[in-house]
């Protein structure tokens, strides 16, 4: 339906258990976006512009606006996402097998959100739904590059992979104290 407006940057979820994904669309009516999530994996929109919703009305789900990001974890059963019809659509996704990220993330499990310590490393395969947030303009910049990448075509598979890595830092952590500073 949107295979137009859909473009793979980096990877490939089954293959490397990672894959990060630009997309940028219209459609003239309301589009299945959950279609296109992976079994037992774990995905982060960062969402540049149209209305998008993840998850069961009235029990978990989240509507993602312009500026926003979020992630959502897939189990076994098929999450249910839609995008607005008429609306453009511009997002990018990084998707993640949560096989992919016990492997990277073993030595920091401790030190990972609660809830995403919950998704990657417990045995349930259910699907969990953050709340969506403000993009922070750290995130916002490292989107700003994804589509056309500051490197040589020959060292483009390594800079997303550290692209992937950064946003990974950006999402997965407790985020880091604050500083109190006197006046």
């Amino acid at each position: 339906e949107v295979k137009e407006g859909w473009r793979p940057l980096y990877g490939d979820v089954d293959q490397f258990g990672v894959a990060v994904e630009w997309h940028d669309f219209r459609t003239t009516r309301s589009f299945d976006w959950g279609r296109s999530f992976h079994p037992r994996s774990l995905e982060f929109c960062l969402n540049l512009q149209g209305h998008g919703a993840v998850g069961t009305p009235g029990r978990m789900q989240r509507d993602y606006v312009s500026g926003d990001c979020g992630y959502y974890a897939i189990g076994d059963d098929q999450l249910p996402a839609s995008r607005r019809a008429h609306d453009h659509h511009q997002f990018v996704t990084l998707e993640f097998s949560r096989k992919h990220l016990q492997k990277q993330l073993v030595e920091n499990e401790s030190d990972l959100e609660p809830e995403i310590r919950r998704v990657i490393f417990d045995d349930k395969n259910e699907n969990v739904v953050a709340p969506a947030r403000p993009m922070s303009m750290q995130q916002r910049n490292v989107v700003a590059t994804l589509t056309n990448p500051p490197v040589a075509k020959a060292a483009q598979i390594l800079w997303y992979q550290s692209k992937a890595l950064e946003l990974m830092a950006h999402f997965l952590f407790e985020p880091k104290d604050s500083e109190f500073f006197c006046m």
